[in-house]
């Protein structure tokens, strides 16, 4: 059963990731979120990434500027949310998708 939820890993370190990942997708959980301000959140985004290809949508809270929209993106991450409204960050994630 899918469930219309996301999960944010706040302060999740990448070595706990991949358990915390399947867990979730075990209980139809497909939405995940790593805020950058966790421990090594790129680390644990290509973690999640590569791990749940094709099974769940990674990607990271608490971004605020370009450069981690890129490096998100580089890591494997699918989607930012954001508590500001740039409206260059806002153009660079159309643009890489």
């Amino acid at each position: 059963m899918q469930r219309n939820l996301m999960a944010i890993l706040r302060g999740v370190k990448p070595h706990e990731v991949a358990a915390i990942g399947d867990a979730l997708i075990g209980a139809g959980i497909s939405q995940i979120e790593v805020p950058l301000n966790s421990p090594q959140a790129l680390d644990s985004i290509a973690i999640l990434a590569d791990k749940l290809a094709g099974k769940a949508q990674i990607g990271a809270g608490t971004v605020l500027y370009c450069d981690e929209v890129k490096a998100v993106h580089a890591a494997g991450g699918q989607f930012i949310v954001s508590a500001n409204c740039d409206v260059e960050e806002i153009k660079l994630t159309k643009q890489l998708g």
